[in-house]
């Protein structure tokens, strides 16, 4: 049988460079008291009391995933938080064995098996906790990226971004990061002109048959879209300017040499920080107006 609330939602979430939580901390937002507390490292959990409805606590849950999507960006680093999350409405269920695990249950249930092991904290609390705390208000009490979430290439851009934090070297982290601009590009059409030379090729290429027609042919229709480059600098020149457009034409001319021969530039650890900057300011604009 279905039991009544109230309920408690438990988020766990992991923070690259890492953020632990050494002592329990509160903030009520739009009416709800938000508790951020330590739990097994590297892992930090979000809990929300007194919800009334299962339905309360996924509006709850979805609303601090998109927090924590603002603090990413807000704070400069990447937190993770599972996508799904575990509804317990009966008390004789057992509760998740993994650390990562979101989960709703009764607030009286006991918790006391959740073991806690606390880790050493990499990032600066006094610094990114006022952060973390902005971010909370800004989603709890706005409709902060809630139309630009439903756009799927917008989800894998801000995946991408989060992921970025979590590779091991500057070259993996550049090409990350710029994976997010090509996820982010505008995809228009090319001129009238292109696209008739493009159909006259395509009917040259009847004469071919079987896999290597079919390749081709699907390399002849790509050439109806713009490049990925031009498709870069057309979303980041909207929503950024020209400025950044001349940065981003250099930072993909990197990319694309280290990609095709390897060649690694001197200043890679300098176009890596410029990339990021970038990135967070472009996806600040596309989670505030809504739309690329």
């Amino acid at each position: 049988m279905t039991l009544e609330g109230p309920w408690m939602l438990q988020v766990p979430f992991v923070s690259a460079p890492e953020l632990c939580f050494t002592e329990e901390l509160t903030k009520t937002v739009a009416g709800s008291t938000i508790f951020i507390q330590p739990a097994t490292a590297p892992y930090s959990r979000l809990v929300v009391k007194e919800l009334a409805t299962i339905d309360q606590a996924r509006d709850q849950f979805l609303a601090l995933k998109r927090a924590m999507l603002a603090a990413s960006l807000n704070v400069g680093c990447g937190i993770r938080i599972k996508d799904d999350f575990v509804v317990f409405d009966d008390d004789t269920a057992q509760l998740p064995s993994k650390p990562d695990q979101p989960f709703v249950c009764r607030q009286e249930r006991n918790l006391a098996h959740l073991i806690i092991t606390v880790g050493e904290p990499q990032l600066q609390l006094p610094r990114a906790l006022p952060r973390l705390i902005e971010s909370i208000e800004i989603a709890m009490t706005s409709n902060f990226a809630v139309e630009a979430t439903c756009d799927q290439s917008v989800m894998l851009a801000c995946d991408l971004y989060t992921s970025s934090f979590y590779e091991k070297s500057f070259a993996s982290r550049f090409i990350s990061l710029i994976g997010v601009l090509e996820v982010l590009k505008d995809q228009d059409w090319v001129s009238p002109e292109a696209m008739r030379l493009v159909d006259d090729w395509l009917g040259t290429l009847d004469q071919l048959e079987g896999a290597e027609a079919t390749s081709l042919r699907d390399q002849v229709k790509f050439m109806k879209q713009i490049s990925i480059s031009r498709g870069i600098s057309s979303v980041v020149s909207r929503h950024l300017g020209q400025d950044r457009t001349r940065e981003v034409r250099k930072l993909y001319t990197i990319r694309s040499k280290l990609i095709h021969t390897g060649e690694h530039p001197d200043n890679l650890r300098d176009s890596l920080e410029l990339t990021e900057l970038i990135v967070r300011e472009l996806l600040i604009k596309i989670l505030l107006a809504g739309s690329r």
